[in-house]
């Protein structure tokens, strides 16, 4: 016989309340951190108690595996080396007397006799708005200068610099106008 599917009445699902489904998303928290904090207090006692077996990890000597395969007939036994800082250093001794240099006593404001390209450093500032003041300083007085940015013991720098020059006269020109506006500077031969 047939049915009438149509004119069925369905059933809705009926939806859990909000509070249990709270009640049990909490319960599952709380019994998560209470496991948790065990572990954390405990778990070496518990490990103990419940004879459980830790894995420990092995240190291998590849080097001493290569050798034994390579060589299995002239075997020999390779002491591993032992690293201890206090025998180490003593026997690191370094002479940095070369690696230090001298700065002469005048400075490098003198002028060069050598030909060459040669820049001068007007100023080494810390803050970009500075430099940028002594660059304009420099613009008056008919320079055009730039700025070179750097990191000098983890502190950015900005470094005002000019040139580079070729010509020894154009170069000397250069430092007395910086002279005669008591601007100090740097000379550098690239």
């Amino acid at each position: 016989m047939p049915c009438d599917y149509k004119n069925i009445k369905k059933s809705t699902p009926t939806k859990a309340s909000g509070f249990s489904a709270a009640l049990t998303f909490l319960s599952g928290l709380s019994l998560g951190l209470l496991v948790a904090v065990l572990v954390f207090f405990y778990g070496n006692d518990l490990a103990d108690r419940f004879a459980l077996q830790r894995p420990v990890s092995k240190q291998v000597n590849e080097h001493a595996i290569i050798d034994s395969k390579a060589d299995e007939k002239n075997t020999r036994f390779i002491p591993e080396p032992t690293f201890e800082f206090y025998n180490i250093l003593p026997n690191r001794e370094v002479d940095v007397s070369d690696w230090v240099t001298k700065t002469p006593a005048t400075g490098n404001n003198k002028a060069p006799d050598e030909e060459g390209n040669y820049i001068l450093q007007v100023g080494s500032f810390k803050q970009n708005k500075a430099a940028d003041q002594v660059k304009a300083r420099l613009a008056l007085l008919g320079f055009q200068a730039y700025i070179v940015s750097g990191v000098i013991n983890g502190e950015g720098t900005f470094r005002v610099r000019i040139g580079p020059y070729k010509n020894l006269s154009k170069l000397r020109e250069a430092r007395e106008r910086l002279l005669a506006n008591d601007l100090d500077f740097i000379q550098m031969r690239l």
